[in-house]
Order: structure tokens, then C-alpha cells, then sequence
């Protein structure tokens, strides 16, 4: 895995809330996928107002991204007002051929779904499915079956976002114009897990994580400014509390400080081959 290390200051930007609607959008657009969309679009829709998937996708679309799953916050915010709702789901999802030990040939059926909050542009949640057939078609179905119990899951994760940010305000930590202040930094930079997750599915991405630190040194909070899912924002906040900080300093004393830690992750194979 390459890993590059990058240390900034964070501004934080605050949101309005908007009315409680859930778009599902398929960035992809691949067979699998779009079925997998409309079943869980159908699903959803007995516990949420669910918006048009072709609108919801034409305004996904009209930003041009080139990594539509690895969405930094403040990106994820605009989608979310432009497509016009409280929460949003990206869909991935493809049948592959699968071959391994004691078993020549199977199929499986797999889909990744990232819960996008429009307001705050957090990841709230990230679900992972997946079903092995001797047959296509069999995993496929098995993979649509389990649309109820996602679109359950998904439902009350938004739920409790909803509570759980409804009185939230954030603050920056850092004095802004203050060139006398030496900024925190971990006495030992450790390098987050690429997950066997993210690299059977050669997952390429960046993560961005915003971590407060105390006067003391403490890491009071680590939040993901941009997701990958996968288990790499995990991961990152893993390694990030598991650092020691020497704390910010301005003229001999101690301060809290918000900084931002960025990870780009990359596919060993692919960079072999690159």
C-alpha cells in the first residue's frame, strides 16, 4: 500500500438541516447494480420517502466525480442539495467469478452501500453484502432477496443520525492568524491498515480524518472528513488514536487544536503493474 501523510488545519462549515427524504443513487450503472438499486429503492420506500432514482441520478451525475465513493464532506453536502434530500445511498454492486482453494469455480453476488448524511457530508453508515453460487444468476437473486433487511438497517441508521446531530455544532479549535503557534503533531506517525477487504476489491482512495487534540496531548475526537468505506476510515481512526501528540504550543503554552490527517491508500498490485 502507498501511503502519503499530510497535516493541515481544519475550518469547519456549518449546514442547514433539510427535510427527512432518502434518494438511492447507482453512480455505476452496471446490470447488477441498477437491480440492486431498484430493490432497494422498494424496500426503503415502506419506511422513507424515497425520491425518483432517475432524478436523484441525473443530479449525481451532473457533478462529474470521478470518485463517486470517496467523497470529501464538503462534496457529499452539495449532492446532497442538489439532489434534494435528508440522506442519500451510493450502490455498488457487480456479480464476479470467484476461483480458490477446493473450490475451481463459484460466483459471487456483492454490493456496498455508503449512507451519505447531506447535511454534515459524513458517511454514517457503510453496509457490505455478499453471496457465493455455483451460478450467476442464483447469487444474484439471493443478493436482491437481502434488500429488505438492508433497506431495515439503512432506515434506522439515518434515524439515528438524525437524533444524534440534531443539537451538534462544531467549533474550530485552531486560532486562525497566529503564526507564533506551533501546530500538534504525532511524535510517531503510524501508517492505518490497508483492509483484505479493500484489497480484494482493489479499492483505491483517500481518506481525510479531522482530530481534536487536546491541550494535553489526548485525542478527544477523530472524525472522517472524507470517506472510503471498506473498513479504511476505521482504519484510520484506529491509527490516529493510537498515536501520541504533542500538543499544540504557542509561546510556551499548551493548546487544544483541530488538524487533519490525510491517507491516500493504494492497490499494491496496482502499483506493481503501474
Amino acid at each position: 500500500m502507498g501511503l502519503i501523510f499530510l497535516l493541515l488545519a481544519v475550518l469547519t462549515v456549518s449546514s442547514s438541516v433539510r427535510a427527512s427524504t432518502l434518494a438511492v443513487i447507482d453512480p455505476e450503472q452496471n446490470d447488477v447494480s441498477a437491480k440492486v438499486a431498484e430493490a432497494l429503492k422498494v424496500a426503503l420506500s415502506r419506511h422513507e420517502k424515497v425520491l425518483d432514482i432517475g432524478l436523484s441520478d441525473a443530479a449525481f451525475r451532473s457533478f462529474r466525480l470521478e470518485s463517486p465513493f470517496n467523497l470529501d464532506s464538503q462534496t457529499a453536502r452539495s449532492v446532497g442539495a442538489a439532489v434534494g434530500c435528508r440522506f442519500y445511498v451510493l450502490v455498488r454492486s457487480d456479480v464476479q467469478r470467484r476461483s480458490s482453494f477446493g473450490r475451481e469455480e463459484y460466483y459471487e453476488a456483492h454490493a456496498a452501500f455508503f449512507l451519505v448524511d447531506s447535511v454534515t457530508g459524513a458517511l454514517d453508515e457503510w453496509l457490505f453484502s455478499v453471496f457465493e453460487e455455483d451460478s450467476p444468476l442464483e447469487a444474484e437473486r439471493k443478493l436482491l432477496r437481502s434488500m429488505e433487511e438492508t433497506a431495515r438497517r439503512l432506515a434506522s441508521a439515518s434515524a439515528e443520525a438524525i437524533e444524534k446531530n440534531a443539537a451538534a455544532v462544531q467549533v474550530s479549535e485552531r486560532e486562525s492568524g497566529s503564526d507564533d503557534i506551533r501546530s500538534a503533531m504525532p511524535y510517531r506517525r503510524l501508517k492505518p491498515e490497508y483492509t483484505s477487504l479493500a484489497d480484494l476489491y482493489g479499492v483505491e482512495a483517500t481518506v481525510d480524518a479531522e482530530a481534536r487534540i487536546a491541550a494535553d496531548g489526548t485525542v478527544l475526537e477523530v472524525k472522517i472528513m472524507r470517506w472510503a468505506g471498506y473498513g479504511l476510515d476505521e482504519s484510520v481512526i484506529s491509527a490516529v488514536r493510537t498515536m501520541q501528540w504533542r500538543p499544540a504550543e504557542r509561546k510556551g503554552e499548551f493548546l487544544p487544536m483541530s488538524v487533519l490527517l490525510r491517507y491516500n491508500f493504494r492497490d499494491i498490485e496496482n502499483e506493481t503493474e503501474n
